[in-house]
């Protein structure tokens, strides 16, 4: 049934498979690159040392060669060694697809490239569980393990685990050296563009203008035509707007891209908020639009700002960005309901201090207003239209805000199961 269910899924694969003709250019074009390819990708986390993928392998090889000695159940040992061909097939797959010059694998390749380490290192516990200098158990005993490494010359047991321990520096080694890489260039450089994109993509929905592209690198676009045989467009940028002016592109797109529900300032109850009345470290971009309590003269009387009617927002829940001192003393931000005149108060977790902080919050049930003051002969906030969000993002920022508890949640659960193992193990030897 399973060898059926997993034939079934690989012919599905096959037959549901594009093609991608730029794609082309990026898998192995001989089998020097794919061997390349495939020892960047076994060699993971040392992927600019081809041949280290040799030395990768050993505790893994080790496994297998001991678990096919042996005889009786072993099924740690083959659970672990399954995770290894599987590890193996992915690199394989990958060296082939996107082993073009035999270049290193991208971070994205790497997620399954890292099972070889973890491999290894069940491979390395379940070899040290064993008694080495023991008998093989004979008969069909449920407890009888495989046949170890007994069998070796001295000098082979001795070895064995000069390897090992030669491989486990190594891979610590190169995990710092790849880790540090991430942290000091791969990810900043990455969070550079995603910024210039979400920049870029804010303008071009504010004002339609397609120049607002014009002379930006490749990379800060959000998606750019690279496949040399299409039809060449006028622009590099002609892609990304075919998308951004696409209405169903536009009603999915998430909170930070989409436009924001329209504000119109009520000119009779609003005293002392202006467009773009706050001090920030860095200059907004003209597109942005936002209203604050700061000036220039300083601090004046009471300052309020009331908006016109909102319409009903489309989605659950808003976002709402603000800066200064919201979630001080005498300054508030509302959400008024005009139906029932129930108010949502936007209150941030922390003080923004001089940069934007996003708020969410549940989206009024009716047409709205925003109604804002500032009491405070000292402080200031300011902040912008609201934007939609849907339920399911919303769940998914939470989750993500909520990230130190999860985990510190894992490692307890980590914790918890290193105490009750001996435990269990002591249980099942009775």
């Amino acid at each position: 049934m399973t060898l059926g269910v997993c034939a079934a899924v690989t012919v599905a694969g096959i037959v549901l498979k594009a093609d991608v003709r730029m794609h082309h250019l990026l898998q192995a074009h001989s089998a020097g690159e794919f061997l390349s390819a495939l020892g960047v990708n076994l060699a993971w986390p040392w992927i600019v040392v081809p041949p280290f993928a040799l030395l990768n392998l050993l505790p893994l090889a080790a496994l297998a060669w001991s678990h096919f000695r042996g005889s009786g159940d072993d099924q740690a040992g083959e659970l672990t060694l399954v995770i290894g061909l599987w590890t193996i097939l992915q690199g394989a797959a990958t060296a082939y697809a996107r082993g073009a010059e035999g270049k290193p694998p991208g971070w994205r390749y790497m997620d399954s490239s890292s099972f070889i380490l973890i491999a290894n290192c069940f491979s390395i516990a379940v070899l040290l569980s064993r008694d080495w200098s023991a008998p093989a158990a004979s008969g069909n005993s449920q407890f009888s393990i495989p046949r170890p490494v007994s069998g070796l010359l001295p000098s082979a047991r001795l070895l064995l685990p000069s390897a090992l321990a030669v491989w486990g520096i190594s891979c610590m080694i190169g995990l710092a050296l790849l880790t540090g890489r991430a942290w000091r260039i791969d990810i900043p450089e990455r969070q550079l563009y995603y910024r210039a994109q979400l920049k870029h993509a804010r303008a071009f929905m504010a004002t339609d203008d397609l120049h607002v592209f014009d002379n930006k690198p490749k990379a800060q676009l959000l998606s750019y035509q690279s496949d040399p045989l299409a039809p060449r467009l006028r622009y590099e940028a002609e892609w990304t707007v075919q998308y951004l002016r696409n209405p169903l592109i536009r009603d999915i797109l998430p909170a930070c891209a989409r436009l924001p529900l329209e504000v119109r300032v009520n000119p009779e109850t609003t005293h002392g908020f202006e467009p773009n009345g706050f001090q920030l470290a860095k200059p907004e971009p003209a597109t942005e639009v936002s209203w604050g309590s700061w000036s220039a003269q300083g601090p004046a009387a009471t300052r309020t700002f009331e908006s016109l009617p909102v319409r009903k927002s489309r989605l659950p829940y808003l976002e709402i960005s603000v800066t200064g001192n919201l979630g001080e003393q005498n300054l508030s931000l509302e959400l008024v309901n005009l139906a029932t005149g129930e108010q949502t108060t936007v209150k941030p977790s922390r003080i923004a201090g001089s940069k934007w902080l996003s708020r969410y919050v549940k989206a009024p049930a009716s047409e709205f207003k925003i109604v804002a003051r500032d009491a405070s002969e000292t402080a200031w906030f300011a902040f912008k239209a609201p934007r939609e969000v849907g339920r399911l993002s919303f769940w998914a920022i939470q989750t993500l805000n909520a990230w130190k508890y999860l985990l510190f949640a894992g490692l307890g659960l980590f914790l918890f199961n290193l105490a009750v193992l001996p435990a269990r193990r002591n249980s099942a030897d009775v």
